[in-house]
């Protein structure tokens, strides 16, 4: 999993590049245990996060910012404690320290961005409040209460609207307060700011006290819950597309960076022309399954799992193998259809799941970046590939179905 997950956070950061984001970067939420593990019973051996299990590879480390050794270092420094104590989140003190940390890790790849000086961050007071979610679990919310954190906050007030994204309807105006994120992305307008930038903010519940930070910060936020944008069908891809924004921050609490989502990757990179390959490469399908062939080579969809098998001459290692363009010419005029694509590797008996990938849009009149598939830069030199028709209604008839590689060195095809 560990492999699956660094392998899809690249392929993030490689279309968010390519959408001109200028920063991607996952903050972090320690869990409490990981900065008070004085406070846990000696029976009790977290689990370690799978980042700090090491099963994350380089170069995907390095999109992680975790504050847990600075909380660790802070918390001595302080008289007030930085979490809650009747609930497993940070509080504004513990949020802002970390939120600190994040700007100075930011910072060396963002250096345009301003950040609220030390001030803003100071503690005035520690008003009461009822019991968070650990009292909630035992039921007690009414009876155990907790402090929260005051802090200074910027020298001149901040404004606020929040809108629905979707509908551009208000629903919230006025001050600066802390909130949690929604299923549905909430447009965060805020007046004052330091930076007129536009930030793409994924977040679970360590987000909420780190609101009034970021909107202090920047005065256009994107804001919804991680898993509505990574999970597969969400709106991660939708939003860079469509709102274009500066940077892209995650937030997501240590115990969930193992959760599965994380290994779901975007959506495939599909270009108009080729400028910088040294040879394409046309092949004709040699093998298939439930389709029926004419005389004249027009293809027929004849059952329910139709699909076409082409087969290479000469094996071609997967890294300069980059390109692929599927001219098949459907009767009913479709240029968009979903496949999957499978690739066998050398030496391999058969096609397998974990060697292919669901492309729910493929576009026949573009070619198709292959490094922008998951597992294809760890794939063996490849030997076959295969087309499998997802829906049996788009694309029922056809002709020409030949594949067009893109390859970076020369090779050989069986035609």
């Amino acid at each position: 999993l560990g492999l699956r997950i660094g392998a899809a956070l690249e392929q993030w950061n490689t279309f968010f590049a390519a959408k001109n984001v200028k920063v991607f970067q996952i903050f972090i939420g320690p869990n409490k245990a990981s900065v008070y593990p004085e406070f846990l019973p000696d029976w009790a051996i977290p689990r370690a996060s799978i980042l700090k299990q090491g099963f994350i590879p380089e170069p995907a480390r390095t999109l992680y910012f975790d504050p847990s050794q600075y909380l660790l270092q802070e918390k001595l420094k302080q008289t007030s404690p930085l979490y809650y104590q009747t609930d497993t989140h940070w509080n504004a003190l513990g949020a802002g320290l970390a939120f600190q940390a994040f700007a100075t890790q930011v910072g060396k790849r963002a250096p345009e961005i301003r950040w609220p000086n030390a001030q803003a961050f100071d503690l005035l007071n520690t008003p009461s409040r009822a019991g968070g979610d650990l009292a909630n679990l035992l039921r007690l919310s009414n009876t155990l209460s907790d402090r929260s954190s005051l802090l200074r906050g910027p020298n001149s007030p901040i404004a606020t609207v929040r809108l629905d994204y979707d509908t551009q309807s208000i629903l919230f105006q006025g001050g600066n307060p802390s909130f949690a994120s929604t299923d549905k992305p909430i447009l965060i307008e805020s007046t004052g700011a330091l930076n007129n930038k536009k930030v793409l903010w994924l977040s679970d519940s360590f987000g909420s006290e780190l609101v009034p930070m970021m909107t202090m910060t920047f005065d256009q936020i994107l804001f919804m819950h991680w898993d509505q944008g990574i999970r597969p069908g969400g709106r991660l891809a939708e939003l860079v597309t469509q709102w274009k924004p500066d940077y892209v921050f995650f937030t997501v609490v240590e115990r969930d960076l193992g959760n599965g989502l994380f290994a779901t990757n975007p959506p495939p990179t599909f270009i108009p022309k080729l400028d910088s390959v040294s040879k394409n490469l046309v092949v004709m399908p040699d093998g298939e399954n439930d389709l029926k062939i004419s005389e004249n080579r027009n293809y027929s969809i004849s059952g329910i799992d139709p699909f076409l098998v082409y087969t290479l001459k000469t094996p071609i290692d997967s890294k300069n193998l980059r390109f692929l363009k599927f001219n098949v010419q459907c009767t009913s005029q479709a240029t968009s259809i979903p496949i999957k694509l499978f690739w066998l590797e050398e030496g391999d008996l058969g096609f397998s799941e974990n060697n292919s990938s669901l492309i729910l849009q493929f576009n026949t009149k573009e070619w198709l970046d292959l490094s922008s598939l998951a597992g294809w830069k760890f794939a063996k030199p490849i030997q076959k590939l295969r087309i499998d028709f997802e829906n049996l209604q788009i694309c029922p008839q056809f002709v020409q179905p030949s594949l067009e590689l893109g390859t970076l060195l020369p090779a050989l095809t069986k035609h």
